[in-house]
C-alpha cells in the first residue's frame, strides 16, 4: 500500500512506518510526499494537495491501495480542492483509494486492515 501526504508530514510518516515495521515484519507501506504544484511548492501541507497533483505525481508509482488523509478532501468529503473526485483518482491511477482520518491510531488500523 502507499500513503500519499504533503511534503511537511512525509518525514514523520516515514519514521512512524519504519517503527511500525519493527513490530510487524510483513508491513510494506510506501510514503510518497506530494509536491503542491496547484498552489505552489511553498505550500507543503496535505490539506492543500489536489487530486490533479496526486494523479500527475503518483501515476505508475503507487501500490494497489492508496491511503490519503481526509484533510485532502473538501469539508464535505466529496472532492479535492481542484474539483477532482476521489473516483477520478482511483480510475486514473488504477488504485483503491482509502480516505483516513488525520489520526495516528486510525491510520494504523487502516494499514493493518
Amino acid at each position: 500500500m502507499t500513503i500519499a501526504t504533503g511534503v511537511a508530514a512525509a518525514p514523520l510518516l516515514r519514521m512512524l512506518i519504519d517503527e511500525a515495521g519493527k513490530k510487524w515484519d510483513n508491513l510494506h507501506v510506501d510514503v510518497i510526499a506530494v509536491r503542491n504544484d496547484f498552489f505552489g511548492e511553498k505550500i507543503t501541507v496535505a490539506g492543500l494537495v489536489t487530486g490533479g497533483d496526486l494523479i500527475r505525481q503518483l501515476r505508475g508509482r503507487t501500490a494497489p491501495v492508496l491511503l490519503i488523509p481526509d484533510a485532502m478532501l473538501r469539508h464535505e468529503g466529496d472532492r479535492f480542492l481542484d474539483d477532482v473526485l476521489p473516483g477520478d483518482v482511483e480510475r486514473e491511477l488504477g488504485v483503491e483509494l482509502r480516505v483516513t482520518p488525520v489520526d495516528g491510531a486510525a491510520l494504523l488500523r487502516e494499514i493493518l486492515r
